[in-house]
């Protein structure tokens, strides 16, 4: 195809050259109410686009079809002009030209599903269309060549006048040859939706060029139906709309300023509205006002009617273009709905769990977005609508930290979101990370809640078998020891010396049973030595020569509720523990700070935790225990300076 780029200007401007000279000669010879209006204006504007894109694209077969399209319709034109001349003086060739006439005017249409086909890549589809563009291309060859046929046979077929073409005998095969073209057109209306289902952005917005032209085309030329001028001023409008179809094509092949199709439709839809509010205003008004004033007054009801329209103009275009942009992107423009809608529903949002697909929900419904998503670590994955290949992932910060994030699908597959998309789409995230935060702080609250309870019946469980295994046994023993103690009484006293002697080692036995049960449910030491001293008792039985542990304190801690007093205790010992057990420390600092709240160090300078580590149990218990008062549990390590636990614990706790 390379080497006919050269022929694709020669072709153009000889179509173009054929539509003025059937213009030319229509203007002579007083018949340019004969003319054929939309064969001509299609023709040159087919013409200067199909040069265009097949001297730029010239492998693109979509330039030549339109150059056929062009020169089949300026030929016709041109012909239909040419023979009442040719056969008024009888030249030599009059024949051949209404041959010509019977089938030179198909390519025009019998092209056109052809190139819906193959618009706008230049390819099928896919393999599978390769059928029906044979088809497609038997349909421009086949009637062409029966209407030639049948054009030999009777050269003036092609030239009868209107009322009695049902008479010619090129009739049938129009018929035969318009009812395949409508249903080849139907066809290729499929093929669009089809690879408008498949097609990426680009192809997307190529084709939605095409349906804006001729969208405004149809539009434009049913609304002259309702509307008269004169027929030079209606020839060109029709022109005009005719002409925006090849020029969307060329737009849309060319890729020039494409991506501007989208703010076009908008404002056209906006301003067609406008448009529309407008007529039906002033109507309104006028009809009224001539009405009341009875037909007399009806400069004065110009006038009311043209100041009403001024005053009503811009709301009526705010309003209009509002919609439009709704229907387009939803609720993008105000996002102060958005925001109070979502926020509505938070609020009024009885389970915490339910928060989030409601915050998805809701987001893609207010914004007409394909698919809305809350991805967290912990939980699974929330979302509304089918996944997309493409999608943008905003953070979840809360306290600038990232708790999961929110998945955004475009409202098409192969679109991009707006900057005032993203926008919106931050602030919502700021809603959804709370909402996420609050589920999981849900979350945490019901496990720790269970946690509690487990361990509430697990040491019910233990106290109720200390009890009953080893002090009810011991007590009933006990028991039957006193009853034989008491048949001693007067016969034998130096054994029932004896005897009383064995049972006061047996009561020694149970207070000791006794004592380790309470014992396990809160340390002794706490109660009767309080907390500081309680731990460095527990230090002193650690440390070594080795080993040297310290307990500092700072604030008052003699008044500290139970709970908490108690979890400090308890992680401080583990976290001491550990030390001895695996830090290979020399030295090891426990510090208590009291103030607001309660925060417990204790580091050392052993080789701290290692790079890839298996979470303790440990580790697991301290934690548990300071987020079950609402409180955080820190490590800092570091191979040089050992390991440092920091808990923090609020006071807010009661006994």
């Amino acid at each position: 195809m390379e080497r006919f780029r050269q022929c694709a200007y020669p072709v153009g401007a000889s179509a173009v050259g054929g539509v003025a000279a059937a213009v030319c000669i229509a203007a002579y010879e007083g018949r340019l109410e004969d003319l054929y209006w939309g064969d001509a204006g299609i023709s040159v504007s087919f013409a200067a686009v199909g040069a265009l894109l097949a001297r730029r694209l010239p492998r693109h077969p979509l330039g030549w079809l339109m150059l056929l399209m062009a020169l089949s319709g300026s030929l016709g034109a041109l012909i239909h002009q040419v023979w009442p001349l040719a056969s008024q003086a009888q030249v030599p060739g009059t024949s051949v030209i209404g041959w010509v006439t019977a089938w030179v005017w198909w390519p025009a249409f019998g092209t056109l599903p052809l190139a819906l086909l193959l618009y706008p890549t230049g390819r099928l589809p896919s393999s599978r269309w390769r059928l029906v563009g044979l088809v497609f291309s038997a349909l421009v060859v086949l009637p062409t060549i029966a209407l030639a046929v049948v054009g030999a046979i009777h050269p003036t077929a092609g030239v009868v006048e209107p009322e009695d073409i049902g008479q010619s005998p090129l009739f049938p095969v129009n018929r035969v040859a318009f009812v395949a073209l409508q249903a080849c057109l139907l066809i290729a209306l499929i093929s669009v939706v089809s690879r408008w289902r498949r097609g990426t952005r680009l192809e997307r917005n190529q084709l939605k060029w095409l349906a804006f032209a001729v969208a405004l085309s149809i539009g434009g030329q049913t609304a002259l139906e309702f509307v008269t001028f004169s027929p030079a001023v209606l020839h060109g409008i029709v022109f005009c709309f005719d002409a925006g179809v090849p020029i969307a094509v060329a737009v849309a092949v060319l890729r020039y300023r494409l991506w501007a199709i989208d703010v076009i439709i908008r404002r056209s839809l906006a301003y067609a509205g406008l448009t529309a509010g407008v007529v039906i205003l002033y109507a309104g008004v006028m009809w009224s006002a001539n009405s009341v004033l009875h037909r007399r007054a009806t400069f004065a009801a110009s006038v009311l009617a043209t100041g009403v329209v001024a005053v009503c103009l811009q709301p009526l275009h705010r309003r209009s273009q509002r919609a439009v942009n709704r229907i387009f992107y939803g609720d993008r423009d105000e996002p102060h709905l958005v925001i109070a809608r979502l926020t509505t529903r938070l609020r009024s949002s009885v389970e915490p769990d339910a928060a989030l697909p409601m915050v998805a929900g809701t987001v893609a419904q207010a914004l007409h977005l394909s698919y809305v998503a809350v991805e967290t670590p912990a939980g699974p994955r929330i979302c509304h609508g089918a996944p997309t290949d493409t999608v943008v992932n905003l953070p979840l910060q809360y306290r600038n930290k990232v708790i999961g994030q929110l998945v955004v699908g475009p409202r098409l597959p192969g679109d991009d979101l707006s900057t005032t998309d993203r926008e919106l789409l931050d602030q919502i995230a700021g809603l959804a990370a709370m909402a996420v935060e609050t589920a999981r702080l849900t979350a945490d609250l019901r496990d720790s809640r269970e946690r509690l309870i487990r361990a509430r019946e697990e040491e019910r469980r233990r106290l109720r078998r200390d009890l009953h295994d080893g002090v009810g046994p011991a007590l009933v023993g006990l028991r039957l020891r006193l009853a034989a103690a008491e048949h001693l009484a007067g016969t034998d006293p130096e054994h029932l010396r004896q005897r009383l002697q064995a049972l006061q080692g047996a009561v020694d036995g149970i207070t000791s049973d006794v004592t380790q049960a309470v014992t396990g449910l809160r340390p002794a030491a706490l109660d009767d030595e309080g907390l500081i001293e309680a731990l460095r008792l527990y230090a002193d039985q650690l440390s070594t020569p080795s080993l040297r542990i310290t307990v500092q304190a700072e604030g008052n801690t003699a008044e500290l509720p139970a709970a908490v007093d108690a979890a400090a205790y308890l992680i401080s010992t583990e976290a001491m523990t550990n030390v001895v057990r695996h830090a290979a420390a020399t030295r090891c600092d426990v510090s208590v700070r009291v103030s607001d709240t309660l925060e417990l160090s204790v580091s050392d300078n052993g080789k701290g935790l290692p790079t890839q580590r298996r979470r303790g149990v440990g580790l697991t218990s301290m934690r548990e225990r300071a987020e079950e008062l609402g409180g955080q549990l820190l490590l800092e390590t570091n191979p040089e300076r050992g390991l440092t636990v920091v808990a923090r614990l609020p006071l807010g706790s009661t006994d």
